[in-house]
């Protein structure tokens, strides 16, 4: 059964989540609040969550995704940075950071294997 990130629902489909589960709609908010407020990634640990709806939060295969930086590389010239990480469920999407005198640029990958097939992309 593939992972469901909990961290990538809008507050509406936390709504309807919750509502699927039986639970009154202001889970939603509790949940939010863990989540990108707290930054807690342990569903277990979300305290004011009743337990029995924790554990089959879990049990359904919902996770609090956060990216792990598996390489950060900084260009020859200094002006630039690459970072990759791995998300939840395999995989891994890159950022890079560019410096271009007073102005910094963040490409952002949004997507497993992205199809620019930049030349500095390590994805």
């Amino acid at each position: 059964m593939p992972l469901i990130d909990l961290k990538g629902l809008l507050p509406e489909q936390l709504r309807q989540l919750c509502t699927e589960c039986g639970q009154p709609a202001y889970r939603s908010d509790q949940l939010f609040s863990w989540i990108h407020e707290k930054g807690q990634t342990d569903i277990m640990a979300m305290s004011n969550l009743p337990a029995a709806f924790r554990a089959s939060l879990v049990s359904d295969s919902h996770v609090v995704g956060r990216l792990r930086r598996r390489l950060c590389e900084d260009s020859k010239t200094g002006m630039a940075a690459k970072f990759l990480f791995d998300i939840e469920g395999g995989g891994a999407v890159e950022s890079v950071l560019i410096i271009d005198g007073q102005r910094r640029t963040a490409c952002l990958s949004s997507q497993v294997g992205c199809p620019l097939n930049c030349q500095f992309c390590a994805t």
